[in-house]
């Protein structure tokens, strides 16, 4: 009787019969299996891949910046085309007070000599908002190469003066490169009729293409005339 029941009992128990395996089981599996993948990542060939990965996606940017190049460079006295740090409207009125006030070549000489020389920028634009005389001189002492810069810059930004003056609040120079590109009537002084040289004042009239040498005009105030209203091509 007790080997009949050993058999039902073992019947019971086939495969066929038995419950599917534990859950709980299958859980520790799963979280045993990430607990290997974790390590594996962790690892230091892992961990080299990845830095390398972070530091492809890190330069990338950098990279486009060095291949694409910079922007400014106004062309000129663009501060960027001529390398030489750039275009500062408010420091360029400071100088220009500075420099106008000058009442001696060696003041005025003494200020343009503590401008940075990596700043040829304000160097330029200094020279050319110093009194007439001055500038004259001290262009004409500068050597040949720095001052040939000094003028691309300033002509540059005589092509580009809503940029660089746009309300005409600086004294405007005259420039061979910027003069020989302009029609005859507005070379010459509009009361004179002569030219201007390198470097001299151009005091312009309000249609803004003319201008008058600054002896001219101010021997036409003295005389009771009015030169700003005189007759010049535009009317």
């Amino acid at each position: 009787m007790a080997k009949l029941q050993d058999t039902r009992q073992k019947k019971k128990e086939t495969p066929k019969d038995r419950p599917p395996q534990d859950q709980g089981k299958q859980a520790q599996n799963a979280e045993q299996r990430d607990a290997e993948q974790k390590d594996e990542e962790k690892s230091p060939d892992s961990k080299k891949r990845a830095r390398e990965t972070e530091t492809e996606s890190t330069d990338a940017p950098d990279a486009k910046r060095k291949a694409g190049g910079s922007a400014t460079k106004p062309s000129g006295t663009h501060a960027a085309s001529q390398g030489k740090l750039s275009y500062d409207h408010g420091h360029r009125t400071k100088l220009r007070t500075r420099v106008r006030a000058c009442t001696t070549l060696a003041d005025c000489g003494g200020i343009l000599n503590k401008i940075p020389a990596s700043n040829l920028i304000a160097l330029a634009f200094a020279l050319n908002d110093a009194k007439e005389g001055h500038r004259r001189m001290l262009l004409g002492m500068l050597p040949k190469n720095l001052s040939s810069q000094i003028v691309d810059i300033l002509a540059n930004a005589y092509m580009d003066r809503s940029r660089y003056d746009p309300k005409s609040l600086f004294p405007n120079v005259a420039l061979c490169k910027v003069l020989q590109t302009l029609p005859h009537d507005e070379r010459v002084c509009n009361i004179c009729k002569r030219e201007f040289e390198e470097f001299q004042d151009m005091i312009p009239k309000g249609c803004g293409k003319h201008s008058l040498h600054k002896g001219c005009l101010t021997e036409q105030l003295d005389g009771d005339e009015l030169p700003f209203f005189a007759m010049c091509p535009c009317f």
